[in-house]
């Protein structure tokens, strides 16, 4: 496996390689080469997925290794559909950002306004506090493929307390699922078409989704669950739109890496939101953890790093599929990195790959 991705390596380095009167390597190259060494390495040996980075708008990796369907013999490539987990939100996110941009909503509104059946505790929680995980909800209630509709979800919180004070961040992805709600709730339709038809579709994004993208079986990835073959995530216990309510708007999304990098292209150029609502998205809205320099904005967390670069970032997963994706401003360098192994994640990677990237 390390062999293979050496070769495929060097085929994307192809059009970058040196001319005679080129002394060094330049800045892309080298950040590519040593990018890779963290892939090769032998602690990740036994990785399946797909890596896929870019350097000031050049895309100088897009990997995939080894096996999206084993039985089958199906190989990992950048337009394999994989389950990317918790990046989800900010698809949410945006989407509510785009209904305020439409006037249909504000995010300063309460929740209860859209939803009138959110009750007792839940009446005053504003859309901004479920966007920054500070409204108090519970983080979950349940599996994510338990089977549970939009008033069940409602009904089940309206009986409980909040589980912090309001104000402070504890990530919920129960919140992230009334967003969801709001969303289908003031467009009249699934989130999966309103994302489609408002956000992917105008950019070009035509595999992300739940079950609104045109794609066969064949080109999402398995899960593999301690080396058995756990399936396909959108043959779990889902409806015709997508998952249930435990799971749905905040995760169990599928994508590729270049949609993922059409998606990062479009909001750092402003193409999908305006000035006014891309600020909003990415904004340093409440620090995450006491003593920490990383902030949570709406579905995206900005860290400051030791050095005072920024990198804007979040991940996903469930135990069996794992996803990172990130972006350093100062550098203009882009990785998303998914896997599909449950004792193969790719977060231990994704750390090494930030260490060297920091630093650039």
């Amino acid at each position: 496996m390390i062999k293979n991705i050496f070769i495929s390596a060097l085929f994307i380095y192809a059009p970058l390689c040196l001319s005679a009167n080129e002394k060094s390597p330049s800045p892309s190259i080298d950040t590519g080469k040593r990018i890779l060494d963290i892939v090769n390495s032998e602690d990740h040996s036994s990785f399946a997925g797909v890596v896929f980075v870019a350097v000031k708008g050049k895309v100088i990796i897009n990997l995939g290794v080894g096996k999206s369907d084993i039985d089958h013999a199906i190989p990992f490539s950048s337009n394999t559909l994989i389950d990317i987990g918790s990046i989800t939100k900010q698809f949410t996110a945006s989407a509510i950002l785009k209904l305020e941009m439409l006037g249909k909503l504000s995010t300063q509104d309460k929740a209860s306004r859209y939803i009138p059946s959110l009750q007792g505790a839940l009446k005053n929680v504003t859309i901004h506090e479920l966007l920054t995980h500070t409204s108090g909800i519970t983080e979950d209630t349940g599996g994510d493929y338990e089977k549970i509709t939009a008033v069940g979800l409602v009904n089940h919180l309206n009986q409980m307390q909040l589980s912090y004070s309001s104000g402070s961040h504890h990530y919920s992805n129960l919140g992230y699922s009334l967003l969801a709600l709001i969303v289908e709730t003031v467009s009249g339709e699934p989130l999966d078409k309103f994302l489609a038809l408002e956000l992917f579709t105008p950019i070009g994004m035509l595999k992300t989704g739940y079950t609104h993208p045109n794609y066969n079986d064949k080109e999402v990835s398995h899960g593999y669950l301690d080396g058995k073959d756990w399936g396909y995530p959108h043959k779990k216990n889902w409806t015709e739109s997508g998952p249930y309510w435990n799971l749905r708007g905040n995760g169990g999304m599928l994508s590729t890496a270049e949609d993922m990098y059409k998606w990062h292209n479009a909001l750092r150029n402003k193409k999908l939101l305006s000035d006014t609502a891309t600020e909003k998205l990415f904004a340093m809205h409440v620090r995450e953890y006491p003593g920490t320099e990383s902030y949570y904005g709406y579905g995206w967390v900005t860290e400051i790093l030791p050095n005072n670069k920024k990198v804007i970032w979040h991940n996903g997963g469930n135990g069996i599929f794992s996803a990172d994706v990130r972006y350093y401003p100062s550098s203009d360098i882009f990785y998303f990195i998914a896997g599909n192994r449950s004792d193969v994640e790719v977060y231990d990677m994704s750390d090494k790959i930030n260490e060297l990237v920091s630093q650039l």
